[in-house]
């Protein structure tokens, strides 16, 4: 079997489309993708006057995705067509779920953790399954 093309290949369409979004929405700018070295994560987000900021988080191990505007993580169907079928959109609603042991869908998610990523949780306290998806305490 043939191995899958690393995320970061397999993001072009969507680097292409942040940059045509742009161009659609007057005054907005695309920041690409950005990658911090060692970081778990992509992000890149679109700005720009009179529009709420929108990001995009991409984990950098598995095909995960993630919406934000305005720092709330939200549900764009609009743009899940630019990563299917070789993403997953994870729904706003799972990405907010709180990181809490009375939450038997954020103990069904971390059950699955490396013994390294129960030590990042315990050290960097994610309050959210997105915070924890994505690493946002980079």
């Amino acid at each position: 079997p043939t191995e899958p093309p690393p995320v970061r290949q397999a993001l072009a369409p969507l680097e292409n489309y942040g940059r045509e979004l742009a161009r659609q929405w007057p005054h907005t700018q695309w920041t690409g993708l950005q990658t911090r070295p060692g970081a778990n994560c992509s992000w890149g987000y679109w700005q720009g006057p009179a529009r709420p900021v929108l990001s995009v988080w991409v984990n950098a191990f598995f095909p995960l995705v993630g919406w934000q505007e305005d720092g709330y993580w939200a549900n764009r169907p609009d743009l899940v067509s630019l990563l299917s079928p070789d993403f997953t959109v994870l729904p706003a609603e799972w990405l907010a779920t709180p990181l809490n042991s009375d939450n038997e869908v954020a103990r069904q998610a971390v059950a699955h953790l490396h013994s390294e990523e129960f030590a990042q949780m315990a050290y960097y306290q994610p309050t959210t399954l997105g915070e924890l998806v994505f690493h946002q305490w980079e």
